[in-house]
């Protein structure tokens, strides 16, 4: 019998999984959330788009590092970000993924929080991930600003390429609103710095409210999570 292509993701499972802190789940959530947390991620963000009246493709590769801008200074040690998007075949969006959970070191429990209360945890998370993004020494987070090698036949510069960071968790500066956009700032060449706006994507927060209009799948979008069941099925008899 043949089994079917899986059309997604289970919003619900997915919301149960890793929005709960559950002793004894927290070492399992992590290793499921390094397998295809960032596959997730990238989906949420793609079907966010499309929602909103995009055309959106992934492209192969990931966003490199362009060490010409860093001619006068030392070349940071991050080097690639995780996926590239283009919308509408024209912009392309320089994605970051982070596939903090519930049951992350610094996790919380709060699949079934009330509003207020996961609103003012996102409101906390956006806080801190608002002033890494302001730093001015490169870290895991602000690497969503590094100048970037454009992909061949694209003709945009560096800072022109929309810059997202995706995080699993609620996060947000208005508290439940998936989309969070900070200013921060990016090189373009020797000595020259110029200003790049940050969109952070809460994947939580977007799948809540998916949930909540009755969406029970998200579909895959950019890529065919058949792959990660094909490759795990092998491993496993």
């Amino acid at each position: 019998m043949e089994i079917p292509t899986p059309r997604g993701y289970h919003v619900e499972e997915l919301l149960r999984r890793f929005d709960s802190r559950i002793e004894g789940q927290t070492s399992l959530t992590g290793r499921l959330s390094s397998l295809f947390g960032e596959a997730v991620l990238v989906e949420a963000l793609a079907h966010a788009y499309v929602s909103a009246g995009h055309r959106v493709h992934r492209l192969p590769g990931s966003p490199h590092r362009d060490n010409r801008m860093f001619t006068d200074g030392e070349i940071p040690s991050q080097r690639d970000l995780d996926a590239w998007l283009t919308l509408d075949e024209r912009d392309l969006v320089a994605v970051e993924c982070k596939t903090w959970t519930a049951s992350s070191a610094d996790g919380r429990h709060v699949l079934d929080a009330n509003e207020y209360d996961l609103s003012r945890y996102a409101k906390q998370g956006w806080d801190e991930v608002s002033k890494i993004l302001l730093a001015d020494r490169w870290d895991q987070i602000n690497k969503v600003c590094l100048p970037l090698k454009v992909p061949d036949s694209y003709d945009q510069q560096s800072h022109e390429i929309k810059r997202v960071l995706a995080i699993w968790r609620p996060i947000s500066r208005s508290g439940l609103d998936p989309w969070s956009t900070v200013t921060s700032r990016t090189p373009t060449e020797r000595d020259a710095w110029t200003d790049v706006p940050v969109t952070v994507f809460s994947g939580s927060l977007y799948l809540r409210r998916l949930r909540n209009s009755g969406v029970t799948v998200l579909p895959a979008v950019v890529t065919n999570p058949h792959d990660v069941r094909e490759a795990v099925n092998a491993c496993i008899c």
